[in-house]
């Protein structure tokens, strides 16, 4: 837990695995994505706020090197990228929607 008035962070327990990226969606659930140096690689879990604890959500698509996610509200939907090198083949981009569950991938172009 991090309280931005005083800067000062206290573990509230332990995630299981090495997270590489959160983010809260709009309802106020916390997501973490798990990378390369983890235990389960490149996997999406919602984490208990008073806890930690986390819950599968989904296998994300796999890259290479990095995984990472946010949320913009302006949709709903978390994104997620994986990788570096080759678009579409080692670097992955992607959708998580909370409301349906449904992952989609999206075609890097350029």
């Amino acid at each position: 837990m991090f309280d931005p008035s005083t800067g000062v962070t206290t573990s509230i327990g332990d995630t299981g695995d090495r997270s590489t990226g959160l983010a809260f969606d709009s309802a106020g659930i916390l997501y973490a994505v798990t990378g390369d140096g983890a235990g389960v690689l490149e996997t999406l879990y919602t984490l208990g706020i008073a806890d930690g604890s986390p819950t599968l959500v989904a296998t994300l698509s796999s890259g290479n090197d990095g995984e990472t996610i946010a949320f913009t509200p302006d949709d709903d939907l978390t994104y997620y990228a994986s990788g570096e090198g080759v678009p579409n083949v080692n670097e992955i981009f992607g959708t998580f929607d909370p409301s349906s569950s449904i992952i989609d991938s999206i075609t890097i172009r350029g």
